[in-house]
């Protein structure tokens, strides 16, 4: 059985993980608050003009189709000019733990990715990526980056964003948020190739006139517009992290109170439990007494006793 000061210790010790949990809690609502409206205005913005990215390479696949007569793979051969032909699974991660269960979410979601797809390389942003990945024991290679969390802008992406550039096919995994009591991991392609894109637009693209030409628009879109949907992607998780950790803390918060109330119910029981004890200790001593002829001593324990039990009547009341 616990002793009392083992509860008082344990029920100070939830008291200090409910400052804790509270504090996170509080800071992830100030972050998230100061980025969420920017994040979502920028989103609808971005997923047009990625709208806008797949159609130039739409465009462009047939004009170079149309010059080659038809042959696909000198056409792909002209549209990799610049690139290495292959395809890159980037996972955003965080550095920080207590991130709530995104993480563990969407590192799954590109778990299943690169099993499935033994050929494509491999990126991880973010310690809690690398230690997850790690410990599937995959035996592949991958390229690592940390980054500043607090600093998301596309120079300090700078160093990961020409890691992806070389590459065809860029399909990033992040968090992406939904609301406050959801957020969905996503997997979204950032070179302008979206497989469901391509799917509803390979047999008819739309034709466009372009100036000065398709070429300078497509090699703008290549490098100003791709470092904007990779800084717009990082944004994105990082908004993810904060709900989601807010839902964390909540939970936390909820669950430490439960505990908090368990103890201080179990402390009660504990102290009622050695009251008695030792009331029966005093009945016991007074009977003792009264056998051995000691009225005066016994009189004044039976008092003792009544007036315990007195103020016992008054705490319960």
């Amino acid at each position: 059985m616990q002793n009392v000061n083992g509860l008082s210790e344990e029920i100070e010790l939830m008291r200090i993980f409910r400052m804790i949990t509270q504090a996170y809690e509080e800071i992830s609502v100030m972050r998230m608050q100061k980025i969420r409206t920017s994040v979502i205005n920028t989103r609808n913005f971005l997923d047009q003009l990625s709208d806008v990215y797949t159609d130039i390479k739409g465009n462009y696949r047939e004009s170079i189709m149309t010059i080659l007569t038809g042959k696909k793979k000198d056409v792909q051969k002209v549209l990799n000019i610049n690139k290495n032909g292959r395809t890159v699974a980037v996972l955003i991660s965080t550095n920080a733990k207590l991130s709530g269960e995104i993480v563990g979410l969407t590192f799954k979601h590109f778990a299943n990715y690169v099993q499935q797809h033994p050929e494509v390389d491999i990126i991880i942003v973010g310690r809690q990526g690398k230690q997850m990945f790690e410990s599937l024991r995959l035996g592949r290679e991958y390229k690592f980056f940390e980054f500043d969390e607090k600093n998301i802008s596309v120079e300090s992406l700078k160093e990961i964003i020409l890691a992806m550039y070389p590459y065809e096919e860029v399909e990033a995994f992040f968090g992406k948020f939904e609301s406050l009591v959801f957020q969905s991991p996503v997997q979204e392609n950032l070179s302008g190739d979206d497989s469901t894109k391509k799917s509803e637009k390979e047999n008819k693209v739309t034709p466009y006139m372009f100036e000065p030409s398709i070429e300078k628009i497509l090699q703008f879109f290549e490098t100003q517009i791709f470092s904007s949907l990779v800084k717009q992607t990082f944004n994105e998780s990082e908004l993810a992290r904060y709900a989601s950790r807010i839902r964390a803390m909540e939970e936390a918060t909820n669950h430490i109170d439960k505990t908090k109330t368990t103890l201080e119910r179990n402390k009660r029981k504990i102290r009622q439990l050695l009251l008695n004890k030792k009331q029966l200790e005093t009945a016991s001593k007074a009977i003792l007494l009264i056998k051995s002829g000691n009225a005066r001593h016994s009189q004044r324990i039976a008092f003792d006793i009544a007036n315990r039990s007195r103020q016992l009547l008054f705490k319960r009341r």
